[in-house]
């Protein structure tokens, strides 16, 4: 009888994370309610005050589990030890675009953190720099290799933010998330994005040589 009540509880925490993790993805912090995330879930409103305490709480657990359910779905270790850089980015960058395009609970994680950088909230700053940094530590990692560690920390940033951005401009916009991409069309559009970085990262690079060779 404790098991069954216990995994009854787990079941119920589950669901409502999940819906939250949808609502919240969709309408964002401010406009989602938790009548409509317990709703959706199934579940009674007291739930949310019972398993996570209060929405703010209850944000932040959603943070860490769609990252978790992203990187599970989806994880960028899968990519070959001897992967090129040139490999490495291309996996990066496809990786994101499924994850913008997924329409399950993969590709949450993306549209919470479109959100939180165009409207910030008072979120748990430590749980989203965290997501976030882990992602952008992955790609400046690729970044530094394709450059052979010619370039400083700033112009290996600067990189990774030319290539995000065009990452998430998709994901900033809600008719382009809507649209039914083919894996074969998201992997055109990576392998776009990807030859387009790389030549602004292999001029970087060449003009680093010419100043090298010419003091």
């Amino acid at each position: 009888m404790a098991s069954r009540n216990k995994t009854a509880r787990n079941t119920t925490r589950l669901r409502v994370l999940e819906s939250a993790s949808a609502i919240f993805a969709k309408k964002g912090y401010r406009d989602a309610t938790i009548a409509e995330i317990c709703e959706h879930a199934g579940a009674n409103v007291a739930s949310v005050n019972y398993y996570f305490g209060d929405k703010k709480h209850l944000y932040d657990q959603v943070w860490r589990h769609s990252l978790k359910t992203a990187n599970d779905a989806d994880p960028l270790d899968a990519v070959n030890d001897d992967a090129s850089p040139e490999e490495c980015l291309y996996a990066f960058i496809s990786r994101t675009l499924r994850r913008i395009f997924s329409k399950g609970s993969a590709g949450h994680f993306t549209r919470l953190m479109a959100r939180e950088i165009a409207e910030p909230t008072w979120a748990n700053k430590a749980i989203v720099e965290k997501a976030i940094r882990s992602e952008r530590g992955r790609l400046e990692g690729i970044i530094s290799t394709l450059l052979d560690g010619n370039e400083n920390k700033d112009q290996v940033l600067l990189c990774a933010m030319s290539v995000i951005s065009q990452c998430l401009l998709l994901n900033m916009n809600s008719s382009g998330r809507r649209r039914n991409f083919s894996a074969k069309q998201i992997e055109a559009l990576a392998s776009n994005i990807t030859h387009f970085s790389l030549a602004g990262i292999l001029l970087k690079e060449l003009n680093h040589e010419a100043v090298s060779e010419n003091p």
